[in-house]
């Protein structure tokens, strides 16, 4: 590894080796220089000390790194608050929609086209995609698996549940029926504070709902 004081050190000690040399040539030179009680041997012992000094900021250096790298410190460039923000954004901004399993894909369409009144928004053969209201979509597709039908999968908001449910119960849906505070079997609904809610299954088993009073 490279060390900033190394151009400064090859010159003091080239500087100082020049002088040992030249002392050979011009007796008592060094003695003038460095003081009276300065000889040859002196200027050697100078000469091994800065060589020496060198050495050690050098070895300081390579051993301050290596401690460095072994602890795990990288010269990273540090996160900025603009990534960070794009990272917590990158879901948040995306547009979602629910997927539901069926064993059978052309009774599942005959369910949602034909009872519930739906259109496609496209179709093919890995699943049937279709648009509700607000711009929100859920994907019907073919699948081994099956539905538990042991929670909502999609709640369908509407203005009066009263005329969603007698209208669905007309084109043949049947509602569940729970025992819980708040449900009302003769109307099928439940009813929590401002939230009315009633459920029915498609004809693979997944729960759906129409709600009202539910923010859209």
């Amino acid at each position: 590894m490279r060390c900033q004081h190394f151009p400064f050190i090859v010159t003091l000690v080239g500087w100082q080796i020049w002088r040992l040399v030249w002392a050979q040539v011009v007796p008592g030179w060094v003695s003038y220089e460095v003081g009276a009680d300065r000889d040859d041997a002196g200027a050697v012992s100078l000469v091994e000390g800065v060589v020496g000094l060198g050495i050690g900021l050098l070895t300081a250096k390579h051993e301050s790194a290596s401690a460095s790298y072994a602890s795990g410190e990288r010269r990273s460039r540090p996160a900025t608050a603009s990534s960070k923000e794009g990272d917590a954004a990158m879901l948040s901004d995306s547009r979602t929609h629910t997927t539901l399993p069926s064993a059978d894909l052309a009774r599942a369409r005959a369910f949602y086209e034909g009872v519930l009144g739906l259109v496609p928004e496209f179709a093919a053969p890995g699943g049937v995609m279709y648009t509700t209201g607000g711009g929100t979509h859920f994907l019907v597709f073919p699948s081994g698996g099956r539905a538990s039908g042991a929670h909502t999968q999609i709640g369908f908001t509407v203005a009066d549940i009263g005329a969603a449910v007698a209208e669905l119960k007309a084109r043949g849906i049947t509602f569940e029926t729970y025992a819980f505070d708040g449900f009302d079997p003769a109307s099928s609904i439940a009813t929590n504070g401002d939230i009315r809610a009633a459920w029915f299954k498609d004809p693979d088993g997944n729960l759906l709902s129409v709600v009202q009073g539910a923010s859209a």
